[in-house]
């Protein structure tokens, strides 16, 4: 009955992509959260796949830096990604991928880290998906929507965040009533109808809980996989330098405020831009 369910979402998206596409409107992009190992990775890819067999190419968004299955859609331990999924999941991985590495196994070790680098990693698929230089590729991509995958146990904050950064417009949430109860309080129905549709979802019954040793082991596994290939055909060389050798800097450029600049002049398009040492995060 849960799978049953679950095909229904993705038949029900498919639907909405449709009419998005005949109205001229933006696809839908979906928010899939819930509780921990309630199977957020599993639904994620049944709605790719099920996106790629009629012949799209969304976007998939990997929040979930545990890299808890061995099935999740690209991405590294410790790292936010975005995919363009043209292939089902068990195919190759994609090609087309950004990262930004959040360096932490738990989003809520660094939190304000975490919802930076997700901002960061938000505007660039806003402006993928806005892009006005068109290719067949973009425009594909840009007619098959979101999918987001949110991060294990997530707080109301962190997922209105999410929300807003990636202009999510369905929220599926699996086994976690107060969740659900608590974006129904944040985003309720009005006479035009729920600016962002939250849809309770049971968990499937051969979802399974992973211990910890076998997370570390999904996590191990997969790094040896991005640093010498799955079949072990890279042959990666370390390279040791010495700290005292080494002079880390970070790039600053110079912003003028606009009440500075004369009237009606806005903003120069090239600023000037200078490496100055990094003093430690409490100077920048």
């Amino acid at each position: 009955q849960v799978m049953k369910e679950y095909v229904q979402c993705a038949a029900i998206l498919e639907k909405r992509r449709q009419r998005a596409e005949d109205l001229g409107n933006r696809a839908p992009r979906v928010l899939v959260t819930g509780s921990s190992q309630s199977g957020k990775s599993t639904l994620c890819t049944m709605l790719c796949n099920y996106a790629v067999r009629r012949e799209r190419t969304p976007v998939f968004v990997e929040l979930d830096t545990r890299y808890s299955s061995q099935v999740q859609l690209g991405g590294v331990p410790g790292a936010v990604s975005a995919s363009v999924i043209d292939s089902t999941a068990w195919d190759d991985e994609p090609v087309e991928t950004i990262s930004y590495f959040f360096g932490h196994v738990e989003w809520t070790d660094a939190p304000q880290l975490f919802q930076k680098v997700t901002g960061m990693l938000a505007t660039l698929v806003r402006r993928k998906l806005s892009s006005v230089v068109k290719s067949d590729a973009l425009t594909q991509a840009q007619r098959s929507g979101v999918i987001v995958n949110a991060p294990a146990q997530p707080s109301s904050a962190v997922l209105n965040h999410i929300i807003s950064a990636f202009e999510i417009d369905v929220v599926f949430v699996l086994d976690n009533d107060s969740l659900h109860a608590d974006l129904k309080r944040s985003y309720p129905t009005t006479y035009t109808g729920p600016s962002v549709e939250v849809v309770p979802l049971q968990k499937a019954g051969g979802v399974v809980q992973d211990h910890s040793a076998k997370l570390r082991e999904y996590r191990e596994q997969r790094w040896r996989e991005y640093f010498y290939g799955a079949a072990g055909e890279l042959t990666p060389m370390p390279q040791v330098v010495k700290l005292e050798d080494t002079h880390i800097v970070h790039l600053e450029a110079a912003v003028v405020p606009p009440s500075f600049l004369p009237h009606g002049q806005g903003p120069a398009a090239e600023e000037d831009v200078s490496a100055v040492p990094y003093s430690g995060p409490g100077q920048h």
